[in-house]
């Protein structure tokens, strides 16, 4: 069995401690959204109200050019769901600790 943190799956991966936070988080979030019916709800709750989060979100993508009112609904769903998990795992880093030189 190849070793999982030495493989050629993976040839440009880090081996930094950022790294492997990172990883980890990433790692909760989506265990918590197989295991758990509200998995994710609970971890976005645990970091701001979601109402707060999506009308951010839907304004910044709106003023960035990247939807506008003739954007598909599962585009802009698809785009705005990335916002949410990259501000969650985001905030997960920094909730674990963070950057540290």
């Amino acid at each position: 069995m190849a070793d999982p943190f030495d493989s050629d799956l993976f040839p440009d991966r880090p081996d930094t401690p950022d790294f492997w936070r990172l990883s980890e988080v990433g790692l909760h979030h989506d265990g918590a959204a197989l295991e758990e019916e509200d998995g994710l709800n609970r971890i976005i709750n645990s970091i701001i109200d979601q109402p707060s989060l999506l009308y951010a979100i839907e304004h910044r993508l709106g003023n960035a050019g990247v939807i506008t009112p003739a954007t598909p609904i599962a585009l802009k769903a698809k785009l705005m769901a990335l916002y949410v998990d990259a501000f969650c795992l985001g905030a997960d880093f920094i909730r674990r600790g963070g950057h540290r030189d």
